[in-house]
């Protein structure tokens, strides 16, 4: 019997086959485009510094401090301003000043009825102006002392910020590594639970091997299965966190060339320098300190002086009659309802408050450095325990193993030992990563890098 034809597509499945051919060139194209970045723990700490979105705000952060130092200038620098007036309309004393400015008035424009009851008429007016500060009682200076504190503050704080993305890009760093690491363990504790249980289905069948010990040893690779899967989903959390901390896109795919080591001598570390933090709450004492003087400045007598050349027509950018004026002028605010003393008084307090938060942020500082030493030494010392466990755990599995094949050991004694295994083995891994991470938390308590990479 021959096969039937096959009918004409229909215009839906047409369409349906062009969108599921552009999906899939456009993934394909995404994948092709897909970043992919193989780093060391230096490359991660130098991308994470400059390409780190929160470095990217701390530094807008800094510009803006920077734009209000520069627009302190004012109280220094003169300022310049151009105006031009036009008006129209029939007021008796704008009329009479406007004709004068004009250079047009005559004696008919004396007139009684003329004066009270002028026409309407239209005015423009050209004014160039120029006033300069000379005199602010130290008002000017000290803003613009304490804007040059409130940036170096944010400066300050900015350094901070890199120091924390730094903290953040090794947690991410190490613990990309550790998933990757604790993956190869699954991995491999999976494959020798296969064969664990491919030996138990030969021994069954062969009559050596009770049903029950075969069973256990299906149940022991199905439970290591599913930790490879989680190990797996782990690697993939950890990959996104450390391309998120490092600026990346989505799409980013990373692979760490360091892995978890354990090295003898621990970097020195420098302890007695100033964090940028505890230098960030100075320059901010600092800045409350001038801003104080500026306000009690504020009650003191301010002078100024002024140039301003002016034309009248009427029509606009005109000059049918032209005029100058310079002065100089003196202001002193004798009683302003307690608004200067209240200003100085919150400034002031602005200051005991800084220098409390100061004195708490070093205590504090003192206190993470021994905790994050003492954080530190317990790893290495985790470290240590965990490598002997590891080395009886490999003796332990060799042993029963050894003896597995010669029919002298229960299966229950292998499947003991194969978790003892990968158990000491995680345990170390994991102890390698709170050393890394205890040295990441000691550079950021100190707020300092290592002497060695210091010396580079």
């Amino acid at each position: 019997m021959l096969p039937l034809a096959r009918p004409h597509a229909t215009l839906g499945e047409t369409v349906n086959k062009t969108l599921i051919c552009f999906a899939t060139a456009v993934m394909q194209a995404v994948h092709a485009d897909a970043q992919h970045l193989i780093l060391n723990f230096s490359e991660a700490m130098a991308r994470a510094e400059t390409h780190a979105y929160a470095v990217a705000i701390s530094a807008t952060a800094v510009d803006e401090a920077a734009a209000h130092r520069r627009q302190t200038r004012a109280g220094h620098l003169p300022t310049i301003s151009f105006v031009e007036e036009v008006v129209r309309g029939d007021d008796p004393v704008a009329a009479f000043g406007t004709r004068l400015r004009q250079e047009r008035f005559t004696a008919a424009d004396f007139a009684l009825d003329q004066l009270n009851r002028p026409e309407a008429l239209s005015g423009a007016r050209t004014v160039l102006e120029i006033s300069q500060p000379l005199f602010t009682s130290g008002a000017s200076l000290h803003t613009r002392r304490a804007a040059r504190a409130a940036e170096a503050a944010a400066a300050a704080m900015a350094g901070r910020t890199r120091e924390q993305v730094r903290l953040q890009a090794a947690a991410a760093y190490w613990g990309l590594a550790l998933a990757r690491q604790a993956g190869d363990v699954a991995r491999a504790a999976l494959g020798a639970a296969r064969q664990h249980a491919a030996e138990a289905e030969a021994g069954w069948r062969a009559g050596t091997v009770s049903r029950s010990d075969r069973l256990a040893t299906e149940l022991r690779v199905a439970e290591l299965e599913s930790y490879h899967i989680d190990a797996e989903a782990h690697v993939m959390e950890a990959a996104d966190a450390l391309t998120l901390i490092l600026g990346c896109d989505a799409g980013t795919s990373v692979t760490t060339t360091d892995s978890l080591t354990w090295q003898e001598e621990t970097p020195q570390i420098a302890v007695d320098g100033v964090r940028p933090d505890v230098q960030a709450l100075r320059w901010q004492r600092t800045a409350a300190d001038h801003q104080a003087r500026a306000a009690r400045a504020a009650s003191l007598p301010q002078i100024g002086a002024f140039a301003r050349v002016a034309a009248d027509a009427r029509t606009p950018f005109g000059a049918d009659g032209t005029s100058w004026m310079a002065g100089a002028a003196l202001r002193w605010d004798l009683f302003s309802g307690f608004a200067v003393r209240g200003a100085t008084d919150a400034a002031r307090a602005q200051v005991r408050r800084l220098d409390a938060e100061e004195r708490w942020l070093t205590a504090r500082v003192e206190r993470e450095i021994r905790q994050a030493q003492r954080a530190l030494l317990a790893a290495n010392q985790r470290v240590a325990v965990a490598r002997a466990a590891v080395r009886h755990a490999d003796e332990q599995l060799r042993v029963v193993q050894a003896e597995s094949s010669q029919g002298i050991s229960s299966v229950s004694n292998r499947l003991d030992a194969e978790v003892a295994w990968r158990s000491a083995r995680l345990r170390h891994l994991q102890a390698l990563h709170d050393v890394h991470l205890g040295m990441a938390h000691l550079i950021f308590a100190a707020g300092s890098m290592p002497v060695t990479e210091l010396n580079k």
